[in-house]
């Protein structure tokens, strides 16, 4: 799959690099799709957040995962399975692999992956799929801490000049 993604190249205003002794310079950050929204998040949250990152003078990654944005894939037919997948890890091959490649190309040492709500969940799910990654660290913005569960519809007769009720409840 083709995953699409954009660079924040790290600033080279003087003073804005980290200095070499704390081997920052050899670090990246990779921010991962929060969902079914592009990589920007909402209110464009992990495109300034990425900036910052770059401005401190590391190189920061955002990228949309197989299915989400801009990226190839398909996706489940409805948002709870997609979220039930989220939360099982469904993603995470893609993500240290992605993070692998991402340190490779740019010569990086370690990776800090991350992401808004799924992108982080996807992050930390990520970390354990490959012992001996790059990966240095996760940034989780926002992740469900509980799985969403949906009650299956329970149709009801109420009366004669009612029809079935269906409903529907999502506890988080």
């Amino acid at each position: 799959l083709r995953l699409r993604g954009t660079f924040h190249q790290p600033s080279t205003r003087q003073g804005s690099l980290p200095s070499p002794e704390t081997g920052a310079g050899k670090t990246g950050v990779l921010l991962f799709n929060s969902g079914f929204l592009p990589r920007s998040a909402q209110g464009d949250l992990l495109v300034h957040l990425a900036d910052k990152i770059a401005d401190t003078g590391f190189p920061a990654f955002r990228f949309d995962l197989p299915g989400l944005g801009d990226s190839e894939g398909d996706l489940p037919e409805d948002a709870v399975t997609f979220v039930r997948s989220v939360e099982k890890g469904v993603l995470a091959p893609f993500a240290s692999a992605l993070a692998a490649k991402v340190a490779r190309f740019h010569g990086l040492e370690k990776i800090i992956v991350g992401g808004l709500c799924g992108g982080g969940i996807t992050a930390l799910f990520g970390t354990a799929a490959v012992k001996g990654s790059r990966i240095g660290g996760v940034l989780m913005l926002d992740p469900i801490f509980s799985l969403v569960q949906v009650q299956e519809p329970q149709f009801q007769k109420k009366s004669r000049a009612s029809r079935w009720k269906v409903s529907w409840l999502i506890r988080m």
